[in-house]
C-alpha cells in the first residue's frame, strides 16, 4: 500500500511514520520508482507502535521490542511503576490546587513560593504522540530566508567570477544578456547546491548558520534526492522566479514557517539545527565580509592591464585594446601594431544612427608617443582648429581612455578598482579651460582647452561657435608623462 493508504488505515501522521522510519522501526519496500510499499505486516506494526507509544512506552524501548531484546512484561512494569509516580505527582498538584483555592488567595497577594515547594511537574494525560516522533524541522523563516540569501550571493559572485577569469568584464555580460544573467546563476546553483548537500550534507549558508539535511534515517541525501528536493524548492520557495508567481509562492513558504508547517520539499529530510545564538550572526557578518573583499580583489585585478611597469609601444597597444573591451569603451575602435586609431565597420544589419561631433578633431585623436631606450614616457594628444561653425566635441573621452591602459599600468597605481577610478573622476571634473595638471602613480597629466570664439555647451561634452564672429580658434592640449 502507498503512503496514503497507510496513514489513513492506521490513523498516525506521514510525519510520524517517515520518523519511525528513520528510526528502524518500519522497513516499507521500494519499488523500482523508489515510491515505498508497505505490506499488511508493516500496519500491523504500526499500530503496535501507535498502541505502545500512547502508553508511554519510549522509543528505545520500542527498538529493543522490535529487535527481541527485550520483552513487553518488563517494559510494562517500568511504564506502570512510572505512572504510579505521575499519579502521586497529580494527587499533590490536586491537593495544592485545592489548599490555593480555599485560601482565598488573589493574584495580587498569592505567595507563589510558598506552593511551589509542594510541586512536582507532570503530564495531565498521556498524548496521543508525542510531539517528538516526527523528523526535525527548522522552521523559522528569517533562518532560512538569510541562509539561502547567503548561498545566493555567493553563486552570483561566483558567477561574476568565472566571466572575470574568462576576461570578460562581469557587469558589461550582466548588461547586455539582461535576464539571462538570473538564469545563468540559476542554472549553477542548480548543479552546486544538491552536490554539495549531498556531500557534506549542508551549503555555505546553512553552514554558517548551524542547519544541515539528512536523509530520515540519518544518512547523506543521494545526489538525486538532493535534486529533486532543490527542484522542488524551487516550484513551491520561488516559483521558478515567475513574476507575481514568485512571490506568492515566496509568500506561502514565509506563511507555512510561521505557522511551523514543514515545507513541501522537506517533508522526507530531517532539516537539523540547534538553538539560534549570536554567534550565527557573527559568522554570517564574517564570511559575507569575506566574501565580497575577496569577489572585489579578483575584480580589482581583472580591471588592471595585462602589461604592468615599463612599457613597449607593443604593450602599450595590447593595454589599450584590452582595456577598451573589458571597460567598454570605444568598443567600434582600436589601436593597430603602430599604435595608431582604426575604425571597424558597423554590421551590416545595423540600423544605429550616430551623430559624431568630433570628426573635425581627427588630428586630436592621433596619439604620439616619446620613446627612450624601447620605452614609452610621453603619450600626447594635440590639434588646432580655424573658423569651425559647427558644434564640435573635444576629445576629452578619447584623452581619459589613455589611463587605464598606461596610468593603470604604473607599478604605484593602487591595486583596487575604486582608487584606481578616482583619477578618472578628478579627470571629468577638472577645468579644461584654466588648464590642470594631475600627478598620480608616478606619471604626470596635464590638459587644456584654449577657445576663441566659442561658448561652453553642456559641461565639455559640446564647444558652441559664437554666431556673432566670423572667426574662431580652439585648440586642444593633452599628455600623460613619466615624472622623472
Amino acid at each position: 500500500m502507498t503512503g496514503k493508504e497507510i496513514e489513513s488505515r492506521s490513523g498516525v501522521a506521514r510525519a510520524n511514520i517517515r520518523y519511525y522510519e528513520a528510526e528502524g522501526l518500519l522497513h516499507p519496500a521500494r519499488e523500482k520508482n523508489g515510491y515505498r510499499d508497505y505490506s499488511e505486516a508493516d500496519l500491523e506494526i504500526l499500530e503496535k507502535i501507535k498502541l505502545l507509544r500512547r502508553l508511554g512506552v519510549t522509543i528505545e524501548e520500542l527498538k529493543a521490542l522490535c529487535a527481541g531484546k527485550a520483552e513487553l512484561g518488563p517494559v510494562l512494569d517500568r511504564r506502570l511503576r512510572e505512572l504510579q509516580s505521575e499519579r502521586e505527582t497529580m494527587e499533590r498538584v490536586e491537593q495544592v490546587c485545592g489548599e490555593l483555592r480555599a485560601s482565598g488567595e488573589t493574584f495580587a497577594t498569592l505567595d507563589a513560593p510558598k506552593y511551589l515547594k509542594a510541586l512536582d511537574e507532570g503530564p495531565l494525560t498521556a498524548p496521543i504522540l508525542p510531539e517528538r516522533d516526527k523528523l526535525p524541522a527548522v522552521y523559522s523563516p528569517w533562518r532560512r530566508f538569510f541562509a539561502r540569501s547567503f548561498d545566493e550571493l555567493l553563486w552570483g559572485i561566483l558567477l561574476a567570477l568565472i566571466f572575470c577569469l574568462a576576461g570578460k568584464n562581469p557587469n558589461l555580460v550582466e548588461e547586455r544578456v539582461g535576464v539571462l544573467w538570473t538564469i545563468m546563476a540559476v542554472l549553477l546553483c542548480f548543479a552546486l547546491e544538491p552536490l554539495l548537500i549531498s556531500l557534506t550534507g549542508t551549503t555555505p549558508g546553512k553552514a554558517l548558520l548551524g542547519m544541515r539535511l539528512a536523509a530520515p534515517e540519518g544518512r547523506k541525501l543521494t545526489l538525486s534526492e538532493a535534486y529533486s528536493r532543490h527542484f522542488c524548492m524551487l516550484w513551491y520557495g520561488e516559483g521558478f522566479f515567475i513574476p507575481i508567481w514568485g512571490l506568492i509562492q515566496l509568500w506561502r513558504s514565509a506563511k507555512r514557517g510561521w505557522n511551523e508547517e514543514p515545507q513541501p520539499w522537506d517533508a522526507e529530510v530531517a532539516y537539523i539545527a540547534p538553538p539560534f545564538e549570536g554567534k550565527f550572526v557573527a559568522f554570517m557578518a564574517a564570511a559575507a565580509a569575506v566574501l565580497l573583499v575577496s569577489s572585489e580583489a579578483v575584480n580589482s585585478a581583472s580591471q588592471l592591464p595585462p602589461n604592468r611597469g615599463d612599457l613597449t609601444l607593443t604593450e602599450f597597444v595590447e593595454n589599450h585594446n584590452r582595456q577598451n573591451e573589458y571597460l567598454g569603451l570605444h568598443v567600434r575602435s582600436y589601436l593597430d601594431a603602430e599604435g595608431r586609431w582604426q575604425e571597424l565597420p558597423e554590421p551590416e544589419n545595423s540600423t544605429t544612427i550616430t551623430i559624431d561631433f568630433s570628426k573635425p578633431w581627427e588630428e586630436a585623436k592621433v596619439y604620439h608617443y616619446t620613446v627612450e631606450d624601447g620605452r614609452i614616457t610621453a603619450i600626447t594628444m594635440e590639434a588646432e582648429l580655424e573658423n569651425q561653425f559647427d558644434w564640435i566635441t573635444p576629445p576629452i573621452s578619447t584623452a581619459a581612455e589613455l589611463i587605464p591602459s598606461f596610468v593603470w599600468a604604473q607599478e604605484e597605481a593602487p591595486f583596487w578598482s575604486f582608487s584606481r577610478r578616482r583619477l578618472l573622476t578628478e579627470l571629468s571634473r577638472a577645468d579644461w579651460a584654466e588648464g590642470f595638471t594631475i600627478h598620480d602613480s608616478g606619471v604626470v597629466i596635464r590638459g587644456k582647452v584654449e577657445m576663441e570664439g566659442y561658448n561652453f555647451g553642456n559641461g565639455w561634452d559640446w564647444a558652441i561657435p559664437d554666431d556673432t564672429r566670423t572667426e574662431n580658434k580652439i585648440a586642444f592640449h593633452f599628455s600623460v608623462e613619466l615624472e622623472e
